[in-house]
C-alpha cells in the first residue's frame, strides 16, 4: 500500500477537453504519481477522477489562471497540460513535485546507465552520492550562465541608451551655448539676503542607538519569517528597520503597551488597539542586554520580564553580559565522577571495556574491504568534473567581457553625469 506524502483539499483542476470548467476536490501526491478525485455533492453525477505517474511527467511549471489566481501546470509526453490551482501555499505545492519529479529522472537515467553497458559494476553509496553532487553542481552552473547571458543582454541595452543620453546631452550643450551667445550679456546684481545664525546645542542632537537584531512581525493565522533588520532606540521611538536602512515600523512609547523580555536574547514589544489587531514584533539580538538596559530608561513601567533574573540590573544578566556563566556545582561534582579522556592521535578510545574495542576494530576491517567507488563511477564523475570545469571557464570568460563592458558603462555614465552637471549650472546663470 502506497502512502500519502501530502493530501489537499479544495483543490480545483481544470477539464478542459469536454466542459471547459473547474472542478473541486482532493489531491494525494505520492512517491512516484500523484492523483486528483473530484468531490461532488450528487452521487448520480460523473465524478472526475485523475492519475498522473511522475515518470510520465516532462515539465513542471508555474502559471496564472487569471490576475489573481496561480496554478500549477503539468506536462506530460504527449503534450497534454494538466491545471491545478486553488492552493494555499502554491509555491510549497511546486517545489513539493519538482522535488519527486527530479528524483524519479535521476533514478532513471542511474538505472539506465548502469544497465546500458556490459561489466558496468553495482552502483555504490559514495558513489551515487558523488555524482548527485555533480549532476546538482552542473545544473546550478548551467543555471547560472543562463543568467550571466541574460546580463550581459541588459548591460548591451544600457550601453546603447547611454549613448542616446550622450547626444542629447550634446544637443543640449550646443543649446545652451547658443543661449549664452544671446542673453549672456545681460547680468542681474546678486541679491544679498541676511540669514540668522541657527545655534546648535547639545540638547538638540537626538541619542539615537542601533543593533542589529532578526525581528518577526507577529500576526494572527499567517506563517511569520524571521529577517534580518536594525533596531533603532531613541528618547521618542523604537524603530524597525531593514538592512537598506528603511523603515518599516515605529513605535512611539506612548503607544507600546508591553515590552516582554522572554529570555536574555529575545524580547517582544506589543502595542494593543481598540477593535484592531494588536501589533506585536518579536526581536532575538546577540546584545539584547545592551538594547534593553536603553528601552528600560524610556518605557520603564511597561517592561514584563518573564523571570526576575532577567532585568538588566539583576547579577545574572551582567553575568551574561560579561560572558561569565555561574557554574553548577552539582554538574562539577558530576563530571568529575563521570569523567571520560580522549587520548590524541588515533589511538582508539576507552570506555572500559575491551569488547567494544575488538568490535569497532573488527568492523573497521570490514569496512576497509569493501569498494567505496568503483571504476565505471570513477570515469563517470571524471567526465562530469570536466565538464564542470569547461562551463566554469566559459562563465569565468563571459564574467571577464561583462566586467570589462560594466567599467566602460561607469566611465560613460560618470561623463554623462559632468555634462549634465555643466549643462545646469550654465542654466542656472542665465535663470
Amino acid at each position: 500500500m502506497e502512502v500519502v506524502i501530502r493530501s489537499y483539499d479544495d483543490v480545483s483542476y481544470y477539464v478542459g477537453e469536454r466542459g471547459r470548467r473547474w472542478v473541486y476536490g482532493k489531491l494525494n501526491i505520492y512517491c512516484q504519481k500523484l492523483t486528483f478525485r473530484e468531490v461532488c455533492k450528487n452521487s448520480s453525477d460523473q465524478i472526475v477522477d485523475v492519475l498522473i505517474p511522475f515518470q510520465s511527467v516532462e515539465k513542471i511549471y508555474k502559471g496564472i489562471t487569471t490576475i489573481i489566481y496561480r496554478a500549477v501546470v503539468l506536462t506530460i509526453n504527449n503534450g497534454k497540460t494538466f491545471w491545478f490551482s486553488s492552493f494555499k501555499d502554491h509555491e510549497s505545492v511546486f517545489k513539493l513535485l519538482n522535488y519527486f519529479h527530479k528524483n524519479l529522472v535521476l533514478d532513471r537515467e542511474k538505472s539506465a546507465i548502469t544497465g546500458s553497458g556490459v561489466g558496468i559494476s553495482k552502483r555504490t553509496e559514495m558513489g551515487t552520492k558523488l555524482l548527485n553532487i555533480t549532476q546538482d553542481s552542473m545544473a546550478t552552473l548551467a543555471g547560472a550562465a543562463v543568467s550571466l547571458n541574460e546580463q550581459g543582454e541588459k548591460i548591451d541595452n544600457s550601453a546603447v541608451r547611454m549613448l542616446d543620453i550622450h547626444n542629447d546631452l550634446d544637443i543640449a550643450h550646443h543649446i545652451t551655448s547658443g543661449l549664452e551667445k544671446w542673453v549672456g550679456r545681460w547680468s542681474l546684481p546678486k541679491e544679498y539676503k541676511a540669514i540668522k545664525p541657527v545655534v546648535i546645542k547639545g540638547n538638540d542632537i537626538p541619542e539615537v542607538y542601533d543593533y542589529e537584531i532578526l525581528f518577526t512581525k507577529i500576526e494572527p493565522g499567517k506563517m511569520c519569517q524571521q529577517q534580518e533588520g536594525v533596531i533603532q532606540v531613541s528618547r521618542v521611538k523604537l524603530s524597525v528597520l531593514d538592512l537598506k536602512q528603511k523603515v518599516l515600523h515605529q513605535f512611539d512609547w506612548s503607544d507600546v503597551s508591553t515590552v516582554r523580555v522572554i529570555s536574555p536574547w529575545e524580547m517582544m514589544v506589543i502595542r494593543n488597539q481598540i477593535g484592531k489587531p494588536d501589533i506585536s514584533y518579536s526581536f532575538v539580538s546577540s546584545r539584547l542586554v545592551d538594547i534593553l538596559s536603553k528601552v528600560d530608561v524610556y518605557a520603564k513601567h511597561k517592561m514584563d520580564y518573564q523571570s526576575p533574573n532577567l532585568s538588566p540590573t539583576s547579577h545574572e544578566s551582567s553575568q551574561i553580559q560579561t560572558k561569565s556563566f555561574p557554574v553548577d556545582t552539582h554538574l562539577l561534582r558530576k563530571s568529575k565522577v563521570e569523567r571520560i579522556s580522549i587520548p590524541d592521535n588515533d589511538a582508539n578510545i576507552t570506555f572500559g571495556s575491551t569488547s567494544k574495542d575488538c568490535t569497532m576494530e573488527s568492523q573497521g576491517q570490514v569496512y576497509m574491504q569493501q569498494e567505496v567507488v568503483s571504476t565505471a563511477e570513477v570515469e563517470e564523475l571524471s567526465s562530469n568534473l570536466q565538464n564542470l570545469k569547461s562551463m566554469m571557464l566559459a562563465v569565468g570568460e563571459e564574467t571577464d567581457i561583462q566586467n570589462e563592458k560594466l567599467d566602460s558603462l561607469t566611465e560613460s555614465v560618470d561623463q554623462a553625469n559632468i555634462k549634465l552637471r555643466d549643462v545646469n549650472k550654465r542654466i542656472n546663470k542665465l535663470m
